[in-house]
């Protein structure tokens, strides 16, 4: 497979596609993850013909696994040599989005040309020769002779099949960020196995829900249109400078319902609460879905999240949505993202690439002694190494750091302020430990000559349940604190609009003077036009807070199900945003 990979690769490049020797290498090698994960499902299948030849004298073993053996061949082939000439135009690997054109017999024809057929049939022919090639040099091993000891290796050998399957040992299974690791796109791609990419997002898009539409695209469009109306270029200026160095918290699960609160007679994020009052604080801000790749597409990129999936884990539709690190770019400035877990978790390494990250930082960067944690590091040593590297990097930059330990199962280096171990009182312990390690932070920031010219952005990735108990789908569990603070922010002030993490874009980058056209989803704050709401997708259904209270709508039952006070804009309104971001989601 590394072989059709070597060839796609040549492909690619005599079409245009650049890549440097040693990036072309380590594509191959980082592909060898995925090769793997594809080699444990056939093996999955030749294993069980096997057992079946084995247990079922009739059948003629030999045949069944020369037949399967060529059918692997043939459909390898199909798909590389599809790919081969698909990937020209399209710019990412092929997926089931093919089998969409094919279903449609006028779309396919727009497409296929006959140039299109005679080089699929000159790529197919090379890879049946490659197949065919390496079939032969297996043959030509020693034969397997089946035996009632080779059965039971056999039966040995299906279990440990999903040690390659899933990509390891780890706790984040086989996804496109286990082989991305450059910010070279086509590096990336190549590094992707095609089987591998059509089952991968096949799988995705049955989780995706058919989401009816509530009124006609031109209806939709023009609630959404008035909805968000292109902000005036006044806003008010709350940094001191143009050119502010960025440090972007993103803490695990910080539900707003913490702040200012007690659990059992001690204040659970003390040192939030100090914080909060130096600089512009949001009380009514809320995350756009529960989780944290929804939370990231959501703050770096301003989409929306989707009730049943997460933008990021199709590379094919992330690398098209915007970021803030590409806007800052536009200004010189270097970005880092920090993470004390494995960036692979969830296609977040895949994401962060493809939004222009210059340098991602996670566990395997730091000394094995320290992984203390199930997920990796622990908080306090994230924030100790985020701190020491922000305070020699070169100017103008962006670093951000995102937190883990207040994700279960909540296992922290301190001991527990509350000694009760139900699930409440963990989280409130891994909460009080994260604040503490973000305090100390921000206390030697303050200390250090980075401060004067520093904007610290802290907010959620997402709400949770806890400590209240909320329900799933309740406004209160995507409450979340959003924070800009630091020596750059020029007043100290709480913004009572209602607002969500996709607003972060606009409003920086509008107080920077860089443009935001490119977030469609996204308003600024400080702007006189703008829209005060705040939307969120939770498992099948949607959220909506604004001035006049909040409504809840479940996909299953295609209604309203909760709904307080009077909501300031309508239903139609409601209905038309959630319309147009899952239709924009799906052409993508």
């Amino acid at each position: 497979m590394s072989l059709c990979r070597l060839v796609f690769g040549f492909i690619q490049i005599l079409n245009t596609q650049t890549i440097t020797p040693i990036l072309f290498l380590k594509s191959i090698f980082y592909g060898l993850y995925m090769d793997l994960s594809i080699y444990g499902y056939l093996m999955v299948l030749l294993c069980l013909i096997i057992l079946m030849g084995h247990l079922l004298k009739w059948i003629n073993i030999k045949k069944c696994i020369s037949f399967y053996t060529y059918f692997v061949i043939f459909l390898m082939a199909t798909i590389y040599g599809i790919d081969s000439i698909l990937y020209q135009e399209w710019g990412f690997r092929i997926d089931d989005t093919f089998f969409n054109y094919i279903d449609k017999s006028n779309e396919a024809g727009k497409f296929i040309s006959s140039n299109a057929v005679v080089y699929f049939l000159f790529y197919f022919t090379i890879f049946i020769v490659i197949g065919i090639y390496i079939i032969k040099w297996i043959s030509a091993l020693k034969p397997f002779n089946l035996s009632i000891k080779n059965g039971l290796i056999i039966l040995l050998l299906i279990p440990m099949m999903i040690i390659p399957i899933r990509g390891g040992f780890g706790l984040a299974p086989m996804n496109p960020g286990k082989v991305y690791y450059s910010n070279n796109m086509f590096a990336n791609h190549l590094a992707i196995h095609p089987l591998w990419n059509i089952m991968y997002m096949s799988l995705q898009n049955r989780k995706m829900a058919t989401i009816p539409n509530h009124m006609t695209e031109l209806e939709a469009k023009d609630h959404f249109d008035t909805l968000l109306l292109k902000n005036s270029n006044q806003t008010f200026q709350w940094l001191k400078t143009q050119e502010p160095d960025i440090l972007l918290i993103i803490l695990e699960s910080f539900t707003a319902n913490m702040l200012d609160a007690k659990y059992q007679g001690i204040e659970i994020l003390p040192n939030l609460n100090v914080l909060k009052a130096h600089g512009i604080f949001m009380k009514n801000a809320y995350a756009s879905g529960d989780r944290t790749d929804k939370g990231l597409a959501a703050i770096i990129s301003s989409y929306p999240a989707q009730p049943q999936s997460s933008i990021i884990k199709y590379p094919s539709k992330a690398e098209q949505l915007p970021s803030i690190y590409k806007q800052l770019k536009m200004k010189k400035y270097r970005s880092s993202f920090y993470y004390g877990g494995d960036i692979s978790f969830a296609s977040m390494k895949s994401y962060l690439l493809g939004s222009s990250v210059d340098r991602i930082i996670d566990k395997y960067d730091f000394d094995a002694s320290t992984y203390n944690a199930k997920w990796g590091v622990h908080d306090h040593i994230l924030f100790e190494k985020l701190t020491q590297d922000l305070l020699k990097e070169p100017r103008p930059f962006i670093m951000t750091g995102l937190s883990l330990s207040s994700h279960p199962p909540y296992d922290i280096p301190d001991a527990d302020v509350w000694n009760e171990k139900d699930e409440t009182t963990l989280f409130v312990n891994a909460a009080h430990y994260t604040d503490k390690a973000l305090g100390k932070m921000v206390e030697q920031l303050k200390q250090s000559e980075r401060w004067d010219s520093l904007l610290i952005i802290i907010i959620a990735d997402h709400g949770g349940r806890y400590p209240d108990k909320v329900s799933y789908c309740e406004p209160k569990k995507f409450s979340i604190p959003i924070l800009f603070t630091g020596g750059a922010v020029s007043l100290d002030t709480v913004i009572q609009s209602y607002c969500s993490q996709t607003d972060i874009s606009a409003t920086l980058l509008r107080q920077m003077n860089i443009s935001f056209e490119p977030f469609k989803y996204s308003q600024d704050i400080f702007s006189p036009q703008y829209s005060a709401f705040a939307y969120y997708a939770f498992n099948n259904g949607m959220g909506w807070m604004d001035s006049g209270g909040y409504r809840i709508y479940s996909n299953d039952k295609k209604d309203f199900i909760e709904q307080q006070g009077s909501c300031y804009f309508t239903e139609a309104y409601i209905k038309a945003y959630s319309q147009i971001v899952q239709k924009d989601f799906t052409e993508k």
